[in-house]
């Protein structure tokens, strides 16, 4: 496998692919964007090939049979007007951007999100061809783990951002152990390993197969499914996903060029309108907020004066509203595994000289065990990039003025309507009635801000891994 070099069209195919635009609010718009069939589809078919015609003076890009590229383009769909549907049998929000659904199908546990469902499928083509021992992926801390291994007993041992390997199983090449083998890959490997991972290509050289993928977390990933080319060395190709939450792997449609939909004519120059229409979409809070970091991202990559200025302005007022708006990006979309990694081991954050998680940081802060039971994503992050905003009861300290004149200067432990208590120094807790009290000051919280000491990659994955910890966990 080979990833695309795409530069600008990188954000191209992210923004308008990944991530799906949301419906317009008319239901009768929805209905009849999964109903409509385009002159280049065939709704009677059931592989990619026979399902999607060629544009006039166009052809297919011929490959030799038994080949990936071959497996991909006569990959299986189901009838046409299926619907996308989540992991939980729930419908996803959206079916106006498809195509077609690939005979996939979506395990009840959540884990065979975007990346996964192109794993899988290149894993199964493996399978299928008995090249099993060319089965192995990185997981996103850089560690190479292969089916064989699996297959022979060797399980990972992770803790914190430590990985090792050890054979605590009995030998099982079956296929359902192939399949739990996958589970394991989807859960510590992604978009930014295969990022990592695979191997760069020119744009110019893209081929049925390849993939394009905006690394990072959560990133996105779409495969290239078919190709097609004319006398003028014009390519065209198809496209398919998977998405999150894990669902229905599908063909997506051109939402800019009905003409050729489903095809794509992968140009540059499609990347100013494309942004320039999300930023709309995000000023009338109808924009996929996972979404919002890439969307940023790729603003500022294209070094275009007048696409910034729109934004910046977007931003100034959404800062006027909620100063938390500057980091919005990082409520959704996070991973797991990457924050872990930031919260044990980011040299700048050291969240563990101060917190614990089980047996592992300091008490010198509030323990972090169970914390997403207590607070919500928004309150996690404004923990996170304002510690001071709202100190945890026990770790704030203040200074209160009593009206007799005395001062004490403390922990606050607890408070209600009638009284504080505070841990004194050399007196241990004292409560003090509120009617006692002339001022109170709070001390500022010794934590630093986040916000200026990791990315906001590293923020968005450390409030995913944060959000994790629950006493169910």
């Amino acid at each position: 496998m080979k990833k695309g070099l795409l530069f600008l069209l990188l954000f191209f195919a992210v923004i308008v692919l990944a991530f799906q635009l949301k419906p317009v609010k008319k239901a009768v718009e929805t209905v009849t964007a999964i109903i409509e069939t385009p002159s280049l589809i065939n709704k009677d078919s059931l592989t990619i090939k026979s399902r999607v015609k060629l544009p006039s003076d166009y052809k297919r890009v011929d490959y030799a049979k038994g080949s990936f590229e071959d497996y991909l383009r006569n990959y299986k769909l189901k009838p046409f007007g299926s619907k996308i549907i989540n992991y939980d049998d729930s419908e996803y929000f959206w079916q106006g951007g498809h195509m077609g659904i690939l005979e996939i199908p979506v395990p009840k546990n959540g884990l065979q999100q975007c990346a996964d469902a192109l794993i899988r499928i290149r894993s199964e083509y493996l399978w299928d061809t008995n090249r099993k021992d060319e089965i192995g992926f990185n997981f996103t801390s850089g560690h190479y783990f292969s089916w064989s291994k699996y297959a022979e007993g060797h399980r990972p041992k992770i803790s914190g951002n430590k990985v090792t390997f050890g054979k605590t199983s009995r030998p099982n090449n079956s296929k359902t152990n192939f399949y739990n083998y996958l589970n394991l890959i989807y859960m510590y490997s992604g978009t930014l390993s295969l990022y990592n991972e695979l191997e760069f290509i020119d744009a110019n050289d893209l081929q049925l197969g390849d993939m394009l993928i905006k690394g990072g977390s959560p990133g996105h990933i779409v495969m290239l499914a078919d190709e097609a080319t004319n006398n003028k060395g014009e390519k065209l190709f198809l496209l398919f996903q998977g998405n999150t939450p894990a669902q229905s792997v599908h063909l997506v449609k051109n939402l800019e060029n009905d003409a050729i939909s489903p095809w794509y004519q992968l140009e540059n120059t499609a990347v100013i309108p494309v942004l320039n229409a999300q930023i709309v979409k995000f000023s009338n809070d109808d924009f996929n907020l996972s979404a919002l970091l890439e969307l940023e991202n790729a603003i500022k990559e294209q070094d275009n004066a007048d696409l910034s200025s729109v934004w910046d302005a977007e931003m100034k007022t959404q800062l006027e509203a909620d100063p938390l708006a500057e980091y919005q990006s990082a409520l959704e979309g996070g991973e797991s595994w990457p924050g872990q990694q930031v919260y044990y081991s980011h040299e700048m954050a050291q969240c563990t000289r101060c917190h614990s998680l089980d047996e592992e940081g300091s008490d010198v802060g509030p323990s972090l065990k169970g914390i997403a039971d207590r607070m919500t994503k928004r309150e996690l992050l404004e923990s996170v990039v304002f510690p001071s905003a709202k100190l945890a009861a026990g770790y704030a300290v203040e200074t209160v003025t009593l009206k007799n004149g005395n001062v004490s200067a403390g922990l606050l432990v607890k408070e209600d309507a009638e009284s504080i208590t505070m841990k004194l120094p050399q007196v241990g807790e004292t409560v003090i009635a509120k009617v006692d009290i002339k001022e109170r000051v709070a001390v500022m919280s010794s934590m630093p801000p986040m916000g200026s000491l990791i990315t906001l990659e590293e923020l968005r994955d450390l409030i995913a891994f944060l959000d994790q910890q629950k006493k169910s966990n």
